[in-house]
Order: C-alpha cells, then sequence, then structure tokens
C-alpha cells in the first residue's frame, strides 16, 4: 500500500473567503512512502484586483496574474493532483478554509484529512515562535534563506521538508529549492 501526502500552500488575496479573499498561487509537494516525488505549483487568476496589503506580503501583482490560468479552469486539475491523499499544511485551518471555498466554487466538497505542522510545532517544542522558517531552522538544521518566503512551492517544500523531520523520515529531506521550470509548469501543462 502507497502512503502518499500532499503539501499544500496557498498565496491568497486576503484572510478569508468569507471577506472575498481567493487563492492566487497554490503550490503542492507529493510525499509518497516518506519521499518527496512530484512538485506542482500555479499562478491562478482569479480576481479583478490585488489589495495593496496582500501584494506587499506575497509579491504577486495583477500583471503576474493575467495570463495565469482562471480559477473555474484549474481547480479541477489541482483536486486531482490533491486526490483523496491527507493533506499537510503550515497553518492548516487557515489552508483548509481557502480549499474548501475552491473546491465548492467547482462543485465540488474538501473532505480530506488534514494535518497541521504548526500545532504540532507547538505541541512539540520549544521554539521563540513558530512561523514557518523559525520551524524549519530548527528542525532542519540549516538556514531556510534559501526557501522564498510567501511563494506557495517554496513553502510547500520547507512544509514538506518539516514534516519529514518531524516524522522522522529526516534522510528524505530536499535541501535543493532549484526548480526544474520544465516540471513544475502551470497544472495546465501537467496530463493528470
Amino acid at each position: 500500500m502507497t502512503n502518499r501526502i500532499a503539501i499544500v500552500d496557498t498565496e491568497t488575496t486576503g484572510l478569508t473567503p468569507k471577506r472575498g479573499a481567493r487563492v492566487i498561487q497554490i503550490g503542492i509537494v507529493i510525499i509518497i512512502n516518506g519521499k518527496i516525488q512530484e512538485k506542482y505549483e500555479s499562478l491562478i487568476n482569479s480576481v479583478g484586483y490585488m489589495p495593496v496589503k496582500a501584494q506587499a506580503v506575497h509579491h504577486i501583482s495583477m500583471a503576474m496574474l493575467r495570463n495565469a490560468p482562471e480559477s473555474y479552469q484549474i481547480w479541477p486539475r489541482i483536486i486531482g493532483v490533491i486526490g483523496t491523499s491527507p493533506v499537510v499544511s503550515h497553518n492548516a485551518r487557515f489552508e483548509k478554509l481557502f480549499l474548501e471555498y475552491e473546491y465548492a466554487a467547482v462543485g465540488r466538497r474538501f473532505t480530506n484529512q488534514c494535518y497541521c505542522t504548526l500545532e504540532l510545532a507547538r505541541r512539540r517544542y520549544r521554539l521563540r515562535n513558530y512561523k514557518l522558517r523559525t520551524v524549519g531552522q530548527a528542525l532542519l538544521k540549516y538556514s531556510c534563506d534559501i526557501y522564498k518566503q510567501h511563494r506557495a512551492l517554496s513553502d510547500a517544500l520547507l512544509t514538506a521538508n518539516i514534516w519529514l523531520a518531524m516524522t522522522g523520515n529526516a534522510k528524505n529531506i530536499c535541501t535543493s529549492v532549484s526548480f526544474n521550470r520544465e516540471t513544475i509548469r502551470n497544472f495546465i501543462d501537467f496530463d493528470i
């Protein structure tokens, strides 16, 4: 039996879909049997404007989204990539809110089991804070500066490595973030 987990991170236009915020970038890292096997990322053209505060966090502009796949095009493919796998995120409550909203927008229901590296870190470790990079540096024992903060795939990869460290698979941690653009293009280019 294959042990498959989807590590998911999103960049959004705000803090809650209840106030109109949407997902504008998603990064997914697939772990199979304790090893990182696949990486996916996509920008998502799902908004008419970008709030200045949101752009200040993730530096994603409307110009960057202009040629990205639209929400209705990409979410069925994203759902296919995630499948029924358990989803792991850093701050899973936040990610789950957006996943539930985006799944519902294309007539689907998000029912995957979720795990949170933020909550696990709070229970297991005494750290100065529980931000993604702080947890990563504490567990991975190397600088997390190689990860581009507030970009979905980079944050998903850091979360995946944290998950591997937390679950005793530290030997499988990926220390390279040099992504091959041919294999990590928009989901539209993948045959899923």
